[in-house]
């Protein structure tokens, strides 16, 4: 009986640690289209204006779409969120409101910074690869999600740019920036594993196992 009151407390244990990693918000370009500017000078690239529509929250199983608002405009749609970045400083932000959510008011969404990056440019287009660094959602927008209290990490963040323009003129034709709940250090972990396994320690006593 022990032993199985063991192997119970491990499956338990181990069936809570993948629920601590299954939510992430996802900043897309939606149905917006290309839109924006970017220029590079030297080595570094600077985004303004680069229109975000679309919102994905997802919580464990359920996804649910949030459509973004704003002064930025892509070729399918207008006044949506709007993307800025700059690879020099690190800093990007965005800026929009998402109605669904009852914040009506465009406010900053999201600010953050990133380490570096890396382009993959072909005659036509240019993938940017961001190397995030950190970021902050702006408590409002997580308070209205239920998501306060939520520990977040940035794992990805790309923008796709159209070259097929005159220099200084070239547009966002994709944009991606995701986050994923963090998952707790192994210390944490060790931490959880201990507690149920105390606390099956504890209830075997009780009950007399």
């Amino acid at each position: 009986m022990r032993k199985l009151f063991g192997v119970l407390t491990v499956i338990l244990a181990l069936t809570c640690l993948p629920m601590l990693a299954d939510s992430h918000i996802d900043f897309g370009t939606g149905a917006a289209g290309a839109g924006g500017t970017i220029t590079q000078s030297g080595s570094n690239f600077t985004g303004s204006g680069i229109p975000l529509e679309q919102l994905l929250v997802c919580i464990t199983a359920t996804c649910t779409n949030y459509t973004l608002s704003g002064t930025a405009n892509g070729t399918n749609a207008t006044g949506v969120a709007s993307l800025d970045f700059n690879t020099a400083t690190g800093a990007f932000s965005i800026t929009g409101d998402v109605e669904a959510l009852g914040i009506t008011s465009d406010i900053t969404l999201l600010t953050g910074t990133i380490n570096g990056f890396t382009d993959s440019c072909t005659t036509a287009v240019c993938l940017l690869s961001f190397d995030p660094a950190s970021d902050t959602k702006n408590p409002e927008l997580l308070a209205a999600l239920g998501l306060s209290g939520t520990m977040w990490q940035m794992a990805g963040f790309t923008i796709g740019i159209n070259l097929n323009q005159p220099a200084g003129t070239w547009t966002a034709s994709s944009t991606d920036i995701i986050n994923t709940e963090k998952v707790p250090e192994p210390a944490s972990l060790l931490l959880l594993g201990s507690g149920l396994l105390l606390g099956g320690s504890l209830l075997r006593r009780k009950i007399g196992l």
